[in-house]
């Protein structure tokens, strides 16, 4: 039978991890990934699935060692429905997150465990006092030809040092083969000797699907060995090049530069039309209303291996390039009814999933919401915006619904509609905001009273 244990970086003392309680001992969980580690049996005769959240920094390096086969894996993996859990395809400082400071070959380092899954996890790497602080390091050496490790829906973020090299996914010994969908890895600087990927001269199978790599002197580095599978990903930002070396499969691979994989995807920025808010802290690498990695990549690049993005949205024909599948403005969110209750399936406008209709008449800043809610189907249906003159009965409107607010000095209010085709007691609102002022970046998201 399948084991699973879990971690909630809530300060307590560990229990056993059969439970998600943040009490002191007993069936309570583990408070670090690495203590749940530490108690997975050496030989794993079942599946073992660990699930992490918490508010709270993880900060212990992680080194996996267990001997796992293709029925008995290890997975770790966050919950995107628990409050602290999965991150919603942008860096979160209150979800789970895996930041080490100054360790070697990797947050997460693999030592010689074949079959190993890694789902939604932030991981980083601060505060290095040398080189090889990677993110994910294959330590290895693992079996070839039957190795089969992944990575999906993860954000990698590098410690931007201009000193210390540093690779976001990097092997040390021979022999992986590595499967990653859905990741997003950036802030790796662009100083000679790094990049978002390397295979380091080392043999293995690597393959990369509906990626995002921004940074790096090099986003993607094939050296001198390995079999390289790039389909439906981006590299941009880089210092030197988006790829180089001899790839083994490049399809519909979009680049900064000119090393885009067939026409139309060369000289693709890393800007505010690509992306939603590549300058914010943290960046925002969903896809824009017109970004030109909209509807020119593959469809099911993995042949069934994954059918959304990073966010959980249903993936449809003609698939995007990167870890998001952009959505329409005021389009229902059909593909997050999976993600069940207490799940945040709206990254409002920055996302494009719900629409405030008529925003694009703010000139100065920009309210957005987020709504946190148990879905089925849900849409943003209107906006009106009011002034602060009266009480929520009497107040003067200060446009007509869905229309654009022209004069924004002074304090203003907005009523925001949202249609849900569930049981309407079922939703929990939570209401969030965001500034932007002309010619400056995103503010930190703001949660309003109920």
């Amino acid at each position: 039978m399948a084991v699973t244990l879990y971690v909630n970086t809530v300060p307590h003392t560990s229990g056993d991890g059969s439970t998600n309680g943040t009490g002191d001992g007993g069936t309570n969980s583990y408070v670090s990934l690495a203590a749940a580690i530490a108690a997975v049996p050496a030989t794993l005769t079942e599946p073992y699935t660990i699930i992490c959240e918490g508010t709270a920094a993880d900060t212990t390096q992680v080194i996996i060692g267990t001997v796992t086969s293709a029925d008995n894996f290890l997975l770790i993996k966050t919950d995107p429905a628990a409050t602290a859990g999965r991150h919603h395809g942008i860096w979160s400082e209150t979800h789970y997150r895996l930041s080490v400071s100054d360790t070697s070959y990797g947050a997460i380092r693999i030592n010689a465990s074949d079959y190993v899954r890694i789902d939604g996890v932030q991981l980083e790497t601060v505060s290095p006092t040398g080189h090889a602080r990677h993110i994910f390091g294959l330590y290895g050496p693992f079996t070839d030809g039957v190795c089969d490790i992944r990575m999906s829906n993860c954000i990698l973020r590098g410690h931007n040092h201009a000193t210390w090299q540093q690779s976001a996914i990097t092997p040390l010994q021979a022999t992986p083969t590595l499967t990653c969908w859905n990741t997003i890895a950036y802030n790796v600087n662009t100083i000679s000797g790094n990049q978002c990927f390397t295979t380091a001269g080392i043999a293995g199978v690597y393959k990369f699907y509906n990626c995002t790599f921004i940074g790096g002197n090099y986003g993607i580095r094939r050296d001198t060995t390995g079999t390289v599978t790039i389909i439906n990903c981006y590299a941009g930002g880089c210092g030197t090049a988006s790829i180089t070396g001899t790839i083994g499969t490049l399809t519909d691979f979009a680049a900064y530069d000119a090393g885009g994989s067939e026409a139309g995807l060369d000289s693709i920025a890393v800007d505010s039309t690509t992306f939603v808010d590549h300058d914010a802290s943290p960046p925002d690498y969903h896809l824009g209303a017109s970004s030109p990695l909209i509807g020119v990549g593959t469809d099911n690049p993995g042949s069934g291996l994954y059918s959304d993005d990073i966010d959980g949205v249903a993936r449809t024909s003609t698939w995007d390039i990167g870890a998001d599948e952009y959505v329409s403005s005021g389009q229902s969110l059909a593909g997050l009814a999976a993600l069940s209750t207490g799940t945040v399936v709206a990254q409002a406008i920055a996302a494009g999933a719900v629409a405030l209709a008529g925003s694009a008449g703010l000139s100065t800043w920009t309210l957005l919401t987020q709504a946190l809610v148990s879905a089925e189907l849900l849409a943003q249906s209107a906006i009106r915006w009011r002034l602060d003159d009266e009480d929520e009965d009497t107040a003067t409107w200060a446009a007509a619904e869905n229309a654009g607010l022209s004069a924004v000095s002074g304090t203003k209010r907005v009523r925001v509609q949202v249609n849900h085709t569930g049981d309407p007691a079922a939703i929990t609102p939570k209401w969030q905001y965001r500034r932007k002022p002309s010619g400056g970046a995103w503010g930190d998201w703001t949660t309003v009273g109920s």
